[in-house]
């Protein structure tokens, strides 16, 4: 009995374990020989069983650092889509297997999400999704959680400089629409989870109207395009400027990213060849957008919450956006 214990210890461990015990109890009663095998069989069939609860442990705790992801506003809990009988043609997927392009809506409490459905975008549904990255392409984050506001820097950043490509022309996106992103949490971030999604959704919770955001280049002639592709840089930095409560040093280095944006940007439309009407806009525009430098770089170096704020008004008010209007009028952009 001895002898078959240490064979199924290695082969059927629980089997194992309990022949030894036993073989080890009469091995004890009889003095036969045969203690050292029961003993080197409880021993092996004990190692097998904490292997095996090891691995256990690391599949499941690799299952559950994908299990959800938190997210920074976004839509509300609404009706769920995945109880319309299928009728809407959603299909359930983890929220880490969407992709760019897909619209989808969540019926997750609170702030973190497993799974979604996603819809048709020119049916009803809540998000859009514009922009999938690794969050280490915006800064040197090593294996310690970095903390959440170091990953939403890192998030709107990333955000930001994409939402232009995806939608071509900022101006078009409805007023009641904004963008929200999932990150990743500190249980998935031990496992190298480094994901940021963002997505479009509608301020107060609601669903979006049917149809993508997605912009169509095909739509546009060149030389729009040329013009929102200068533009989307300061487009961008406008779309996530700090609220008045964040701390004055990030208030001031946005001011500052302003100001050189803004500096690059009328350079870039005075170098591009412009014609007719538009080119003598242009000039103003250009004229006005160096004008509200002083303005930013001000704001910049400001020492007090108040003066930094009236500075920001200040290189709103003189950014020459009336004149903007009237370019993209000629131009057959949106007009806000």
């Amino acid at each position: 009995m001895a002898v078959a214990a240490l064979v199924f210890a290695v082969v059927v461990f629980p089997v194992g374990l309990v022949l030894g015990i036993v073989a080890l109890a009469r091995v004890l009663r009889s003095g036969e020989r045969g203690r050292g095998l029961a003993v080197a069989a409880i021993v092996v069939a004990g190692l097998q069983i904490v292997a095996f609860a090891s691995l256990f442990s690391y599949a499941v705790l690799s299952d559950d650092q994908r299990s959800d992801r938190a997210g920074v506003g976004g839509p509300r809990p609404g009706p769920s889509a995945q109880d319309d009988g299928g009728e809407s043609g959603g299909r359930e997927v983890s929220v880490f297997d969407l992709a760019v392009g897909d619209c989808f809506s969540t019926a997750s409490e609170g702030d973190s999400v497993t799974n979604v459905t996603v819809l048709p975008c020119a049916g009803p549904h809540e998000s859009e999704t514009f922009a999938v990255f690794d969050v280490d392409q915006y800064g040197e984050f090593g294996v310690p959680y970095p903390g959440e506001e170091a990953l939403f820097d890192a998030a709107e950043i990333g955000c930001a400089e994409a939402m232009p490509g995806y939608v071509l022309d900022v101006w078009g996106i409805p007023r009641q629409v904004t963008w929200f992103y999932y990150y990743p949490e500190e249980t998935g971030w031990q496992y190298g989870d480094r994901e940021v999604l963002c997505y479009f959704g509608e301020v107060s919770g609601g669903e979006l109207a049917g149809g993508s955001l997605r912009g169509d280049a095909a739509a546009l002639t060149p030389r729009a395009l040329e013009y929102l592709e200068v533009t989307a840089p300061v487009e961008g930095l406008i779309s996530r400027e700090p609220p008045p409560e964040a701390p004055l040093g990030a208030r001031r280095a946005w001011a500052a990213e302003m100001a050189e944006a803004l500096a690059s940007e009328a350079d870039a439309l005075a170098a591009n060849t412009w014609y007719g009407e538009v080119s003598r806009l242009v000039d103003d525009l250009v004229e006005a957008r160096r004008a509200s430098l002083d303005h930013w770089r001000a704001a910049a170096d400001a020492t007090a919450s108040a003066d930094l704020d009236a500075r920001v008004e200040l290189g709103y008010s003189t950014l020459g956006v009336e004149i903007e209007g009237e370019i993209r009028e000629l131009l057959d952009l949106a007009l806000g």
